[in-house]
């Protein structure tokens, strides 16, 4: 990252490692080993749900959100269309 980057996205990014940074006296390597293995936790993590989100079908997507929503299943129209 660098200085133009915009306060949200390095407020989003710091969020995001800070959900691995676990440092403590008692790790070798300190504070700086600790963000390093946080920081390629995370990114794992980002580039498995990235995979994730582009192997989905449409209708494993709307499936899915049923599920969620807690609405029973039924047919589902086209992409685009009202629902």
């Amino acid at each position: 990252m660098t200085t133009a980057t915009d306060r949200y996205t390095a407020e989003r990014t710091v969020r995001s490692i800070d959900g691995y940074f676990f440092p403590s006296p008692t790790k070798p390597g300190g504070d700086l080993a600790e963000f390093k293995r946080a920081q390629a936790e995370c990114a794992s993590h980002l580039r498995a749900h990235a995979d994730s989100v582009c192997a989905m079908t449409f209708e494993e997507f709307v499936t899915e959100r049923q599920k969620m929503r807690g609405r029973p299943q039924h047919e589902t129209a086209e992409p685009g269309a009202p629902t």
